[in-house]
């Protein structure tokens, strides 16, 4: 009944405010017949003391039910909503029910049903939402049950169930999603399951299944998908069984489709005469056991993607390695040689030559050579600090990948008369990449070393010429590679290798210009090119991948680099006193080649091939200001900053040096 009138119909009704009805047994606050509407706001509600009597029920056909409010009821087998035929039920609001076989929606053939908000069962065999025939389910809020043998969601034949929201489970016996026969599932979302016997999806015959989201269960006896006969499975989402098999086919004839970025924790119970399709694709690198004798041919049906796959035919295994991590080092090389570049350029910029009789950034017509200036242009040693963040697009193998560099450097510069200038310098460099797949951190790489380089330039007339080499080697190579091994706990494992040194160099010339304006700027176009090539010892991975089979040999390496950059530069000095400070404000374009062979040879479950890097080539935009302050006619700060925006790259990088002339 409604507002407490006895007979009366739910007819195109609203309920705005509490309705309270505390005797068990009496017929639903709301009682809908034929093609009624029922609108429950979010200041309404309806609350069943005992039971057992509904919050909601549709006697008869075609209505419409919209819940913004909260239905609770505490008796059993007092749904929040109870409906038979045809019937539209949409919850934005909060369902909970308390006792035992109390659904919180509950539904014979034909409904559609909508959950954006909460539905909550704690008695037993109370499913959070229970269905019949030819009906369709969609939920994108919460679903949660604590009693046993209820389900999350519970359906018989033909029906279409889409999950994007949360499905969660406690008790023993109760399945996140448990069918019949002849349904599509859809689950995009979360399932977790707690309780024993308590699968994440549980089907039987002809479904098709289709998991992109995460499933989890942490009970025994709980597998995280089991079908009988004839069903197809579709998996390109996580499938975690804590003590039990992810995948569990009873019967025979039944497909399974995985899809990169899959991730599977649990044996793999193909049943009988079933049909294996695997496609890779950028994700973290895989372990997967297999049966052949489960298998159409005790083969997989079929294998294909961008990843290269490692496949033994003796034992069922399936293996990836993930290229992400061969493709970093690539790009490790190029940025630190070129933030090593980018402080030789900065050193010889401060340096005031004098070019085409220009010293550069003057803030006046004299061109007055005396105090502060001096501590630009003499002699003396530096100490520098320097940090750079990249960021690099993943492509058709390989994940978005991250290079952090951190490093410290000293040197010494002299201007040899008013034409030359030249320098060297050396310093500590420490690098770490990493990538992260949509289920785990793919690979982390962290590689340490020393590195020194010399520098120098030449002018003539107003064009001036700048030659560079630099130099390192790294000796603390350490990488983690992420492998989903199926047979590992939860499906987490770690192949790792060290040790490997590696040794680099990198030459580079620019030519460029200076010229100056009637209001003191100074503009200097340049191009620059620089190589770099680095020879990277073998390594071969340990750790706790199934008896070792996880674990890949990595060959010896040479990668090389090549970098062409135009740039326009404009400085000026600013300032008076013992604050004279030349800014220079620079923009560019750059373009990075792979100069060589960047595959590398890896042997994984005893097979060798040659894995492409999936390194890209670049272009890129860049700009940059700088601030050379002189404290004294000694001491000057430099510092420094750029960014690089392009398709596949983003940097940013800065650096601050304090500099002594004698």
């Amino acid at each position: 009944m409604l507002a407490g009138y006895d007979g009366a119909n739910a007819t195109d009704y609203t309920v705005n405010s509490a309705t309270l009805l505390t005797n068990g047994g009496a017929p639903a606050p709301a009682n809908l017949l034929n093609s009624d509407n029922l609108t429950v706001t979010s200041a309404g509600s309806i609350t069943i003391n005992t039971g057992p009597s509904n919050a909601v029920r549709a006697t008869f056909d075609n209505n419409n039910i919209n819940n913004n409010g909260t239905l609770t009821t505490f008796g059993n087998n007092s749904e929040g909503v109870e409906v038979r035929n045809n019937n539209m039920v949409s919850n934005t609001g909060a369902i909970t029910t308390s006792g035992n076989g109390a659904e919180g929606i509950l539904g014979n053939i034909n409904n559609v049903f909508s959950n954006i908000g909460s539905i909550t069962t704690n008695g037993n065999s109370s499913e959070a939402i229970q269905i019949n025939d030819d009906s369709t389910v969609n939920n994108s809020g919460t679903i949660v049950t604590g009693g046993s043998a209820s389900k999350g969601i519970f359906g018989d034949n033909n029906n279409t169930i889409s999950n994007s929201g949360t499905i969660t489970t406690d008790g023993n016996n109760s399945e996140g999603i448990r069918i019949d026969d002849d349904n599509t599932i859809n689950n995009f979302g979360t399932i977790t399951t707690v309780g024993t016997d308590a699968e994440g999806i549980l089907a039987d015959n002809n479904n098709t299944v289709s998991n992109s989201g995460s499933i989890l269960t942490t009970g025994s006896n709980s597998e995280g998908i089991q079908l009988d006969a004839n069903n197809l499975v579709t998996n390109s989402g996580r499938v975690v069984s804590a003590q039990d098999k992810s995948f569990f086919f009873r019967q025979a004839n039944n497909t399974l489709n995985l899809y990169a970025p899959a991730f599977i924790g649990g044996v793999i119970d193909l049943g009988n005469n079933a049909t294996l399709n695997i496609t890779t694709g950028p994700s973290h690198s895989v372990l997967w056991q297999f049966t052949p004798s489960e298998m159409i041919g005790n083969m997989p049906n079929s294998l294909s993607g961008s990843v290269p796959w490692f496949y033994d035919t003796n034992t069922g295994t399936f293996a990836t390695y993930d290229p992400s991590g061969l493709s970093a080092s690539i790009e490790a090389l190029a940025d630190i040689s070129a933030m090593i570049s980018g402080t030789m350029q900065r050193r010889l910029e401060v340096g005031q030559l004098r070019i085409n009789g220009v010293v550069r950034g003057y803030a006046d017509a004299s061109k007055d050579e005396s105090e502060p200036s001096k501590a630009f242009d003499k002699l003396g040693v530096w100490l520098q600090v320097m940090a750079s963040h990249s960021q690099y697009q993943g492509g058709s193998t390989t994940l978005d990948r991250n290079i952090t560099l951190a490093g410290i450097a000293a040197g010494f510069d002299l201007n040899i008369g008013a034409s030359a200038r030249v320098g060297i310098m050396g310093g500590y460099i420490d690098a770490r990449s990493d990538a992260k797949s949509r289920f785990a951190n793919a690979f982390q790489t962290e590689k340490a070393g020393w590195f020194a380089a010399g520098y120098g330039r030449k002018t003539f007339g107003a064009v001036f010429i700048d030659l560079g080499v630099s130099t390192g080697i790294n000796t603390g190579n350490e990488t983690d590679r992420f492998v989903n091994d199926n047979l590992a706990p939860l499906g987490n494992s770690f192949a790792k290798s060290g040790g490997g040194d590696s040794v680099w160099i990198s030459p580079e010339i620019a030519i460029g210009a200076q010229f100056t304006t009637p209001s003191n700027w100074t503009f200097s176009p340049n191009a620059k090119l620089r190589y770099a090539v680095e020879w990277l010892d073998g390594a071969t991975e340990t750790g706790p991948a199934t008896n070792g089979s996880g674990n890949a040999i990595i060959g010896e390496r040479k990668i090389t680099i090549g970098e062409a950059l135009l740039e326009i530069a404009a400085s000026r000095t600013l300032g008076a006193g013992s604050l004279n400070t030349l800014f220079t404000a620079r923009a560019g374009v750059l373009r990075r080649m792979s100069l060589g062979d960047d595959s590398a040879e890896v042997t994984l479950l005893g097979i060798t091939q040659d894995i492409l890097s999936g390194y890209e080539d670049s272009f890129a935009f860049y700009a940059g200001m700088d601030a050379s302050i002189a404290v004294s006619n000694a001491v000057s700060l430099d510092l420094s900053s750029s960014a690089t925006i392009g398709k596949t790259i983003t940097n940013i990088r800065g650096a601050a040096a304090v500099n002594v002339a004698f």
